[in-house]
């Protein structure tokens, strides 16, 4: 049982109200306060009512920021009163489908590492509203680095990145990982300079928990080989996944339906996919997770598909 406190009592939290009884429901949270720095009453809900500056005299594990216009504004106040920005939880969360907050609160303690080949894992940890525990964003690695990267992962993770092109406003700055024939390069394509990606990249490396990796590549950065994705499959990691818009034999290969639907009509053997063709699916968190479970992907590794149902 996880206790909490929401923060905000305003219309977003009656928006979330029936999820959050739901998780009580189900023995997942104990609501043991509703923060709320306008109070007009001492009790909402049957649950007491206190203002921020209360909120160090409980003893809580998270606090559910039930207000979205006001987020960024509460993570500051919260910050000014010593509140661990860890335990911070935002309430749209609740409405991603098929959340759970047990499963949830096991993203929060024991975070998971996204080594994904481009802007997927970033748009996860968004949609996800974690914190970036990974260097791996706003960035592309062709897939034959990207292997090439995971065959000795913590031998790259202890690089440091060297800039091989500092990028202009009109060119994506470019880094590299490791020496002579070990090198591989990572293309920042949201950066205009290099220093601001390497700054960025270096931070977010010393957050990798090692000990909870997920893995993720995409079929179409560089030449797409089948030896290549081969050498992907046969990777021991615990977690992996290859985002493919067609079927293929390997045994981590997922085709969403919606990949399908977009590429049925094209011929792809040996072809070569610029990201221009991307259309943004293959990062599309939000069509991703209307297919499968991203809760049980992180956590398992598990590729558990929504069932369709029928309506009758």
């Amino acid at each position: 049982m996880n206790s909490v406190i929401v923060w905000g009592a305003g219309h977003d939290y009656q928006a979330i109200y029936n999820l959050l009884k739901f998780e009580e429901l189900k023995g997942n949270i104990e609501i043991i306060a509703i923060a709320d720095s306008n109070r007009r009453q001492s009790e909402i809900d049957n649950y007491l009512v206190i203002s921020s500056q209360e909120i160090s005299r409980y003893n809580y594990d998270f606090i559910i920021i039930s207000s979205s216009r006001y987020f960024a504004e509460i993570v500051r106040q919260a910050e000014t009163l010593g509140i661990n920005r860890d335990c911070l939880i935002p309430g749209y969360v609740f409405q991603i489908p098929c959340f759970d907050f047990k499963a949830y609160a096991s993203l929060k303690r024991n975070p998971v590492s996204i080594i994904s080949d481009d802007c997927w894992g970033g748009n996860v940890y968004h949609y996800l509203g974690l914190r970036f525990d990974s260097p791996f964003i706003n960035c592309y690695i062709h897939n034959d680095d990207f292997v090439k990267m995971l065959e000795d992962l913590s031998y790259y993770i202890d690089q440091p990145l060297k800039m091989e092109d500092e990028g202009t406003q009109w060119k994506t700055p470019i880094g590299s990982l490791g020496e002579d024939t070990k090198k591989i390069y990572i293309h920042f394509n949201h950066c205009y300079l290099f220093e601001d990606a390497r700054r960025d990249f270096e931070r977010r490396k010393s957050r990798i928990n090692r000990n909870n990796l997920f893995i993720k590549m995409s079929f179409g950065w560089g030449k797409y080989s089948d030896d290549t994705v081969r050498k992907y499959d046969n990777l021991i990691f615990e977690k992996k996944i290859f985002l493919a818009p067609f079927e293929t034999n390997f045994n981590s290969s997922i085709t969403p339906q919606y990949f399908l639907e977009e590429f049925q009509n094209r011929n792809l053997e040996n072809y070569h996919l610029q990201p221009r063709d991307y259309k943004g699916f293959f990062q599309n968190i939000d069509l991703f997770a209307r297919q499968y479970n991203i809760f049980d992907l992180l956590l398992t590794g598990n590729i558990c598909e929504r069932k369709k149902v029928l309506i009758r």
